[in-house]
């Protein structure tokens, strides 16, 4: 088994006047790939199932603005998730998708709509899994990334 990373935003913008800038940050996301058979996309398909809701053009926003003037922790928007090693959300409405750090890059690998007040400890500890993975991935040699 090894993982792919893939975007999830483009690389690069464009700004008012047309002219194309690149992002300060990378947005990626993640999955398995098995005997050579990719698993889901789970932070686009989240997206994909989240484009009717009311938060998901807020949502967009932030990922771009991200990727565009790099993370800046604001609990109204993007939050670290307390004890945790380093997962984050970002937050729009009861939006949460959830992602963390690696170097320059923000990995994203799942999301859910929030219910109630607390957020699901099991989407939490599925983003810890996929860090742990990804992390693992990354040391052995077993990590390859799209364009």
């Amino acid at each position: 088994m090894c993982l792919v990373t893939r975007p999830l935003r483009a690389a690069e913008f464009k700004d008012r006047d047309g002219k194309t800038h690149a992002f300060t940050r990378q947005i990626l996301e993640v999955a398995r790939v098995v005997r050579g058979l990719e698993s889901r996309f789970q932070a686009s398909e989240f997206l994909v199932d989240s484009r009717s809701r009311r938060g998901f053009p807020k949502l967009l926003a932030i990922l771009n603005d991200i990727g565009r003037h790099g993370v800046r922790v604001n609990d109204s928007r993007f939050k670290r998730i307390s004890r945790t090693k380093g997962i984050f959300e970002f937050k729009s409405d009861q939006l949460r998708l959830f992602c963390f750090e690696d170097g320059n890059s923000v990995i994203c690998v799942n999301g859910a709509v929030k219910k109630d007040n607390q957020t699901d400890p099991s989407d939490i500890k599925t983003a810890t899994d996929w860090q742990e993975a990804y992390f693992e991935a990354k040391k052995t040699g077993k990590l390859r990334h799209e364009k």
